[in-house]
């Protein structure tokens, strides 16, 4: 199956979530910027600019998945800390000038299966993981973090990654 299959089937999916959820637009507009059509080159871009602010997208992002969420419960948890992440991120920006790195002030959902070293659960989706800490965080947190990213939260999966 080639690629524009795959797309195609992408595109019957989303519009098949958006007419079920009954949603007015199929984009989602944040500060006059269009969120679901937005590159991480035009955020950051929009932040070097000063026309939106990681503080801002951050709580854009939000918005989205509080609207969004109740009927897809496609996010298991929202990482309390976001927007203080997030201001941490602009005060660096205003204080230098430049972005921290290539991902400076991007909210990212990682699965529920990566392990982070913060206040959220790392389950994998399972019941018997509740409560339990991971021992280490997962390589690719650290590395997203020291980019600039914005651990937003964890998305859901089937139990265990479907192992």
């Amino acid at each position: 199956m080639g690629s524009t299959s795959k797309d195609m089937r992408l595109i019957i999916f989303c519009l098949q979530v958006y007419s079920l959820y009954q949603l007015d637009e199929l984009h989602a507009q944040c500060h006059g910027v269009d969120i679901c059509e937005l590159s991480i080159l035009e955020a950051q871009e929009l932040q070097l600019n000063r026309s939106l602010d990681a503080v801002q997208l951050t709580e854009c992002y939000l918005r989205r998945i509080g609207e969004l969420n109740p009927g897809l419960n496609a996010v298991i948890e929202i990482n309390p800390d976001a927007l203080e992440i997030a201001k941490s991120l602009d005060g660096f920006q205003q204080r230098t000038g430049a972005l921290l790195g290539p991902l400076h002030g991007i909210p990212i959902l990682l699965k529920d299966n990566i392990a982070t070293n913060d206040s959220m659960e790392t389950t994998a989706g399972s019941i018997a993981l509740i409560g339990s800490k991971p021992i280490k965080e997962a390589t690719v947190v650290t590395r997203l973090q020291k980019a600039g990213a914005i651990i937003l939260g964890k998305s859901n999966l089937s139990e265990l990654a479907g192992y």
